[in-house]
């Protein structure tokens, strides 16, 4: 299964990198402020301008002039919210609360996040931490309802929903307006089956506060309980009380969408994206994209851009869209156009970097990342991208320190995670890819990434009992997900339910009919049923309905070049290459097949233009060293094979046949006992393996030890070639009449390889007086 081709590498969270830079400006202000207050007051001026980045560094020039203050921390707290950094906003308000454990605005805008936040937390120390806090908050201020209502949100979760209700009730009556004290008490009605009484308790607050906010609660308590209508009324509500509720918006289009009706959400994104709140404005856009509608989204994304250039984000989706739609000469001309207004633009370099990197120019690539992290050392994109740099070129180490890197600066940073359990399996430490999986942070513990890795994880560890759970748990969430389905088919398979594999591979194909591994996987439960017929004439109908389909026709290439048809496998392979001249694997295929129809120079000529990929190193280097050994420069072959254990050090084909070569040819013999031992440890029950095993102790001149591997070998395998090893060993070994009846065996059934001679030879030499 190829697991590592990845085409398109993922946008940057602009965001996160804007918070990166805002976080590194607040540290290290100026000191060149007259006093705090002043820097107090700029600060709060550039929060009225929506200048975040330029207000933390105000604040933090206050705190510096003010270090028993509590309010500049509060005031960032404030801002770093503005942002959307929630995490960074809490230490600032826990900073607060730790300078002037008096200061009420603090604990009470801590105790209102801890009650918007702490919900669906299960873990016992988080929710211990969060009671001390709000309790902390209550003291110094007890009339605050924020408090009250967090207080009740934290106890519910702590499963003591009595002290909850109570503590929810209580914020109520004190403000009948407060929304988070609503929803606390709603939800608790709701896990007591009393549907009526959350329905009305959100009534109640949404009347009381004419707050939109409260009616697309009471909206998204309508859909939860499935009265769409109801829901559907309520969103347009809201919408009617305040037209720019972008989170009543958001909800109504994506209800519309749910509905089929396509045009009345297309309208409503639109209206959503004309909002002054950034975090709306590219919605219409990307709808446009994910419609198919790409020409159109180009123009919305470019016209966001031209409005305004400061914005990253739009920055950042412009160029991805190009690089979607491999409009690379367009994406080069946008970057290096802001690199040109301001060549330390760390988000332009970044860019150019991952165009790069997709476009393999990856010396280029290594250069703008190299520059972006002197620029700004923590950056965890930057990290990622590189080790894209470093899987490029075959650096599998290194490529797992930068990608370790990336979690360590950002955690959070799902795409680096992904790749780094990817990497761990494709190296065959799936155990410790569950580890790194584990590691992640709780709010990305069910996301669907990570959820197909652990379940690639637990295939690779065998743990079949587990992985089943996974599956089903995954598809309970992801019911659509035509990869959990797949993995679902394969474990089947491995299960010998083939009726139950090909209807999971039916449900597969019906929602993608182009997926090549639920094809191949399909032709695989017959031909493990031996029912060829069945499997080519599945094979046959796919290739037959799809014919620029080029992993589809290649499959039908290696299908018939292991069954012999080299003439049938060339034309299914040219066709694949036609279709696809980037598939680099169809071109690696349709060399091996000239090498197996023995057309060496063919076969050459192809491998050796073929570009070395970490997706085709592997197979290209390893059919060059077969070429190699076929025409007989078996030490040809030798740097071929180093070549393919550098990039793959499980490659069984490689251990072995290097460890034969250097023993046999290169007089190497130490060296080649390591990798014959490897490759005895991947497959233990091989014959061939077995006999390189031996044939190194023999070189060694360790005759027992060689006996024993090559009595194995021939007791599995009784070829001619492995008889003439271990009637030699014999020979050596001083058991003269085994030698000479296994070299009578050997010669009756082939009397004349290479190794006939040999024997002979060592005969002739224990023969002697």
């Amino acid at each position: 299964m190829e697991r590592s081709k990845v085409t398109k590498l993922a946008s940057p969270p602009i965001l996160t990198l804007l918070a990166a830079v805002f976080v590194s400006a607040f540290n290290t202000g100026c000191n060149r402020a007259p006093d705090g207050p002043q820097f107090l007051a700029r600060g709060r001026q550039q929060v009225e301008k929506k200048e975040y980045a330029r207000a933390l560094i105000e604040f933090r020039n206050a705190s510096r002039l003010l270090p028993r203050s509590a309010e500049p921390y509060h005031e960032a707290a404030l801002a770093y919210l503005a942002l959307g950094d929630y995490r960074t906003a809490y230490l600032s308000l826990i900073k607060a609360t730790e300078v002037d454990p008096n200061y009420a605005p603090a604990h009470k805008k801590l105790a209102e996040l801890i009650g918007s936040n702490v919900a669906g937390s299960k873990d016992p120390e988080v929710l211990k931490e969060a009671e001390r806090r709000v309790q902390a908050a209550l003291a110094i201020a007890p009339e605050s309802t924020e408090a009250l209502s967090a207080l009740g949100m934290t106890e519910y979760m702590m499963g003591k929903p009595e002290n909850a209700t109570k503590h929810l009730e209580a914020a109520l009556n004190k403000f009948p307006q407060n929304l988070q004290a609503a929803k606390g008490l709603a939800s608790i009605r709701l896990n007591q089956k009393d549907f009526a009484g959350a329905e009305e308790i959100l009534k109640k607050v949404a009347a009381e506060s004419k707050s939109g906010e409260a009616y697309v609660a009471l909206a998204r308590f309508y859909l939860l309980n499935s009265r769409v209508a109801d829901a559907e009324a309520t969103y347009r509500r809201a919408i009617s009380i305040n037209p720019k509720n972008g989170a009543a918006l958001a909800d109504l289009a994506r209800l519309q969408f749910s509905q089929g009706k396509k045009d009345e959400a297309e309208k409503t994104i639109l209206a959503l994206s004309t909002l002054p709140d950034p975090q709306y404005r590219s919605f219409y856009g990307i709808y446009l994209f994910e419609q198919g509608k790409h020409a159109e989204a180009i123009k919305e994304f470019e016209r966001r851009v031209a409005e305004d250039p400061k914005d990253r984000a739009a920055f950042g989706r412009l160029v991805s869209a190009y690089l979607f739609l491999n409009r690379f000469p367009d994406a080069e001309t946008l970057v290096r156009s802001a690199l040109k207004k301001n060549p330390k633009d760390t988000d332009a370099l970044l860019e150019r970097g991952r165009l790069y990197l997709i476009t393999s120019k990856v010396t280029e690539a290594q250069n703008d990342l190299q520059q972006v992290l002197k620029l700004q050392p923590d950056s965890a994109i930057a990290h990622y991208l590189l080790a894209g740099v470093h899987r490029a070129r075959g650096e599998r180490l290194i490529q797992r320190d930068q990608l370790g890197e990336a979690l360590r600066l950002d955690p959070n940073l799902l795409a680096a995670r992904v790749a780094l359990v990817q990497a761990l399996i494709v190296g065959g430490a799936a155990k410790t890819s569950l580890e790194i999986i584990k590691q992640a942070p709780k709010e990305q513990a069910d996301a669907l990434p990570l959820l197909l890795e652990r379940n690639w994880a637990l295939l690779g560890t065998n743990e079949r009992g587990e992985l089943k759970k996974s599956i089903d748990r995954g598809l309970s969430m992801y019911p659509g997900s035509t990869d959990l389905k797949f993995q679902d088919a394969l474990l089947k398979l491995e299960n010998k339910d083939y009726a139950g594999c090909r209807k999971a591979l039916d449900q597969v194909l019906a929602a993608n009919p182009q997926y090549a591994l639920a094809i191949g996987t399909l032709v695989k439960s017959y031909l493990v049923q031996n029912q060829p017929a069945l499997a080519r004439q599945t094979l046959d109908r796919f290739a037959t309905q799809y014919p620029q389909s080029a992993p589809i026709q290649s499959m039908l290439g290696q299908y018939l070049a292991a069954n012999g048809d080299f003439p049938g496998a060339r034309k299914a392979f040219k066709t694949a290459i036609a279709a696809d001249p980037t598939l680099l694997s169809a071109q690696v295929a349709a060399a091996y097949v000239e090498l197996a129809d023995q057309k060496f120079a063919d076969a050459k000529r192809m491998l050796e233009s073929i570009p070395s990929t970490p997706t085709t190193s592997v197979e290209r280097d390893l059919g060059l060293a077969q070429l190699e050994e076929k025409m007989g420069n078996k030490m040809a072959a030798i740097p071929h094979y180093r070549r393919v254990i550098e990039a793959d050090p499980n490659n069984l084909p490689a251990l072995n046949s290097l460890a034969y070569l250097l023993a046999n040819d290169g007089g190497q013999v130490d060296e080649a006992l390591k990798y014959a031992q490897r490759a005895a440890e991947l497959s233990p029950n091989s014959p061939f393996v077995e006999d390189t095993l031996g044939w190194v102790f023999y070189r060694k001149g360790l005759y027992s030890a060689a006996v024993q591997h090559l009595e194995n070998a021939v007791a599995k395998n009784p070829l001619p070639v492995l008889k003439y090893h271990l009637a030699m060993a014999y020979l050596k070994s001083g058991d003269v009449r085994k030698g000479r009846s296994y070299l009578e065996r050997a010669r009756a059934a082939d009397p004349a390889p290479p190794e006939a001679q040999e024997a002979a030879r060592v005969l002739a030499e224990v023969s002697r007086p």
